[in-house]
């Protein structure tokens, strides 16, 4: 095909194929450098140039380019990108000429893969998931993202939008991509100085990619920042990212200053410029934004240990500090070790998730001491999770209608409050229970139910946080601080423990002192939530009932420094309105 070189700033932005002797689409431009100003053949090395080719250059030596049969084995296992150090050592024409897509992928930077093409982080393990669903009224996230909102809208891209936005990455995943396949120009096929030249910059690409998709400051640019022309590495290793001298006085019809802002927006992976499609501030407040998922306090299978341990049966011997005479198992993932399944060896739970009671887990001077602290703070009519996505009429309703949805009261145990020795000590209590550090727990609830109050059916697990820095709630660990008589309400209840609406569930009973906990998440996969916890709290029908909810997350809660009000005012301005027309500008 030919096509002859144009400059980028007088180009047509018109979205159509190019015919022999047109100019080509400036969104998928081939071309030569704008030296170059003649007509040109350009070889297509990707598809198909076999054989020796002699290519007369100023001074360039002819090379011969045959296929190596061993390299041939090995650019089409894919290592040319995998292993770029040696292939473009030993191989380096055989990657250029194969069909394979030679600098268009790289690999994330883990060295031991198993079978599942897993790899030693404890993140390639976890779910990578988009949160946000598609619906009559929005986009999926997959549109949002080819729509550029990664970058323009991270506050809810890239909480909702994670796996779309490459924030994380599904197990399995092993590469990503870099944009379009990399080619050397017929003028550079015999000049091995040339084809040196751009392997190095396709290598430099592939290690400074890998940066840009696994360190945080860069999570919202992980999809726009892309090799978008075949001939990025080749213009790069010509000079073509060098800042012309005296840019800002060049006119805009200037070839270099054309070619140079093409570069920046077209070839920033060649160019290891991707940071300009961001501010400083910005990526400072993404960088805090982002889930540190090495921090994770839970891998697959550590939630059935944690417990385990709890109740006495851990296999590495290891018990947690908890009273052993008061541990009570009302439901769990499988029968005991030691269960022989005969009729001498009933069970006293239901086969479920693990749901544990442990009796006098607090004092009757630590449960009178939070009854205290929250008269002290004040309660206050508890809200709903998810009031933003309530209308102010639903709301009222859902709050104070007849048919309410949540009527206790609540306060939180902060400051003076968690400060508090006697608060300090049960805290401690329930890192040393847990194995969980305090900083992974929010601060307790405490909560008051008055006669008639209550709470409907809800789950702990909050829908778009396991990809906010501390991840989604875990584990609830549920204290009673007084005792509510059999017959009086109040009792706490696992409304559908097989999670699929086959009527079993679990009623407990407040009894002062002692604590219910149950997981929000599935042991296989602590980014999910277990739909068979979902629980409320029945109406109490005498007296007043007590209580306090530690909820234990993924990662580090008390710590978070992502600041959620800047995430959602940050955003990456490609274009300023200066540069778009009318149309488009009312379009955007």
């Amino acid at each position: 095909k030919n096509y002859r070189w144009q400059s980028f700033a007088s180009a047509s932005f018109e979205n159509k194929e190019a015919s022999p002797g047109e100019f080509r689409d400036v969104h998928e431009p081939s071309y030569l450098p704008p030296e170059s100003n003649i007509d040109e053949t350009i070889i297509d090395v990707q598809n198909g140039v076999q054989g020796d080719v002699e290519h007369p250059s100023d001074g360039a030596n002819n090379v011969n380019v045959s296929v190596n049969a061993e390299c041939e084995a090995k650019v089409n296992s894919g290592e040319c990108n995998s292993n770029p150090a040696e292939m473009l050592d030993i191989c380096l024409k055989e990657c250029f000429q194969s069909d394979s897509d030679f600098g268009a992928i790289g690999y994330f930077p883990e060295k031991n893969y198993n079978d599942e093409g897993e790899g030693d982080s404890e993140s390639s393990l976890l779910s990578c998931f988009d949160v946000h669903e598609e619906d009559e009224d929005f986009h999926s996230c997959e549109k949002y993202q080819e729509m550029g909102d990664c970058a323009s809208d991270p506050g809810f891209m890239l909480l909702k939008c994670a796996r779309s936005c490459w924030v994380c990455r599904e197990p399995g995943v092993t590469t990503f991509p870099i944009g379009k396949a990399q080619e050397i120009h017929d003028d550079d096929i015999g000049d091995d100085k040339a084809i040196q030249k751009t392997a190095q910059i396709i290598t430099d690409t592939f290690s400074y990619m890998a940066t840009i998709m696994t360190e945080p400051q860069y999570s919202s640019i992980r999809t726009i920042c892309r090799n978008n022309d075949e001939f990025c590495s080749a213009l790069a290793a010509a000079g073509r990212c060098v800042k012309p001298e005296n840019f800002e006085d060049l006119p805009e019809d200037d070839n270099d200053a054309s070619m140079y802002n093409f570069m920046m927006s077209e070839c920033a992976p060649a160019c290891q410029s991707c940071e300009n499609f961001i501010t400083e501030e910005i990526a400072s407040t993404v960088k805090d934004c982002i889930p540190d998922h090495e921090t994770n306090i839970f891998g697959p299978g550590d939630l059935n240990k944690m417990f385990e341990r709890i109740i006495g049966e851990s296999e590495d011997g290891e018990d947690a500090v908890v009273p052993r005479s008061g541990v009570n198992v009302l439901s769990r993932p499988s029968h005991p070790r030691d269960f022989t399944g005969k009729d001498d060896d009933p069970t006293e739970y239901v086969i479920g998730p693990w749901v544990v009671t442990l009796d006098n887990f607090l004092s009757e001077e630590e449960c009178d001491h939070l009854i205290k602290q929250g008269e002290q703070i004040g309660y206050e009519r508890s809200t709903l999770e998810e009031e933003k996505d309530y209308t102010e009429e639903e709301l009222e309703q859902e709050m104070n209608g007849d048919d309410a949805y949540r009527t206790s009261q609540n306060t939180w145990c902060e400051e003076k409050c968690y400060g508090h020795p006697t608060t300090r000590k049960i805290v401690e209590k329930l890192s040393n229970a847990t194995g969980i550090p305090d900083s992974y727990a929010e601060h307790l609830q405490l909560l008051s139910y008055l006669p008639g109050q209550y709470y409907k059916e809800h789950h702990d697990f909050i829908i778009e946080s396991p990809f906010e820095p501390p991840g989604p709630r875990v584990l609830t660990f549920f204290l009673y601080l007084n005792d509510v008589e059999e017959g009086s309400g109040g009792s706490t209840r696992l409304t559908d423990l097989t999670g699929d609406d086959g009527g079993i569930f679990l009623d407990v009973q407040p009894k002062k002192g002692m604590a219910l906990i149950w997981p929000s998440v599935l042991d296989e996969d602590p980014m999910r939530m277990d739909d068979r916890t979902y629980h409320e709290a029945l109406p109490v029908l005498h007296g007043r009932k007590y209580g306090a909810n530690a909820w234990f997350h993924l990662r580090n809660y008390k710590d978070d420094k992502c600041d959620y009000e800047a995430l959602n005012e940050a955003g990456v301005t490609l274009v300023t309105d200066d540069e778009l027309d009318e149309d488009t500008r009312d379009e955007l």
